[in-house]
């Protein structure tokens, strides 16, 4: 009876067995921590890094789209300023003409736009164009072209 009022005492081998058992579980216990905070920084430094990578390539992607648009605008450009007809270009190269008079196009990703415009002077007349390309929705860029056509040479 009296050893169950007392609790049994513990040789110094088992406590030391516990303390040692229980600074290897928590070793354990902190290595497992250190590799989980390493897998989240690597795994946080690659949606950072992909991020990048996407957003690298569709800058690509535009850049060169908007290559392509403008050297398509510069030839129709010089096409306009050589032409007698204008509009007769612009339906030739397959441009579409609405109801406003601006003539579009759609190209391999782009679209160009050309808004045809003329003022009379008592000299002659200045031929006026916008080409303007879009790209998913927004302006590229917009290219003014103009011609001077004197009276005397347009009869």
């Amino acid at each position: 009876m009296l050893r169950e009022r007392f609790p049994r005492r513990i040789s110094r081998a088992a406590a030391y067995s516990e303390v040692e058992l229980m600074t290897r579980s928590n070793q354990l216990n902190t290595l497992l921590m250190e590799i989980m905070i390493a897998v989240l920084f690597f795994a946080l430094c690659s949606t950072v890094i992909m991020d990048v990578f996407v957003g690298a390539h569709n800058q690509s992607v535009r850049a060169g789209v908007q290559a392509q648009a403008l050297a398509a605008a510069q030839n129709l450009s010089d096409g306009l300023y050589a032409a007698e007809q204008r509009e007769e270009l612009l339906l030739e190269n397959r441009f579409e003409a609405d109801e406003s008079g601006v003539f579009t196009r759609e190209c391999d990703g782009y679209t160009l736009s050309v808004a045809l415009g003329e003022e009379r002077t008592a000299a002659g007349r200045i031929e006026t164009a916008e080409i303007t390309a879009l790209y998913q929705g927004g302006e590229l860029f917009s290219l003014p072209d103009a011609r001077y056509v004197s009276e005397e040479v347009a009869r």
